[in-house]
């Protein structure tokens, strides 16, 4: 029974892990295109922004959402090395160290991408524009703040 648990709840963890924490919407299923386009019309009206701004946006956020899907591919193979490892009779614990490492990996290299992207967005955008950006709250739930008044 040791074995069973020592096996068990790295196993657990794991799944839990991936499942949960490293695991990324895809958000063009979840979004028609309509109401993409309605919200960079509006992103565009709130900032002021120019023909030339909005040009280079939407490349900077075509170029994102490629690397996002790509990003997402990663991690789905990731998470499916990590199951069909983990239905073996003895899983390996390096094994499934090694994915957790992978995907570590992974999400460092998108936070980077990311910061870059916000570089390059500040590159565009005058200090105002760029400012009411980073003030707009997180369209993703779990990039919200925690609610501190409980």
């Amino acid at each position: 029974m040791q074995r069973t648990w020592g096996t068990l709840i790295p196993a657990i963890l794991f799944i839990g892990a991936l499942s949960s924490v490293f695991a990324l919407p895809d958000t063009s299923a979840m979004q028609p295109p309509e109401r993409g386009r309605s919200m960079a019309l509006q992103l565009a009206k709130e900032l002021g922004l120019t023909k030339d701004q909005q040009i280079k946006m939407k490349t900077l956020h075509i170029q994102m959402e490629a690397l996002r899907k790509e990003q997402r591919d990663k991690i789905k193979a990731i998470i499916d090395k990590g199951k069909a490892e983990l239905l073996k009779d003895s899983p390996a614990k390096t094994v499934l160290y090694g994915l957790a490492r992978d995907m570590g990996n992974l999400r460092r290299e998108m936070a980077e991408k990311e910061a870059d992207n916000l570089l390059k967005l500040k590159s565009i955008l005058t200090y105002e524009q760029f400012k009411k950006i980073l003030d707009r709250p997180p369209r993703e739930p779990h990039m919200m703040p925690a609610d501190t008044t409980k």
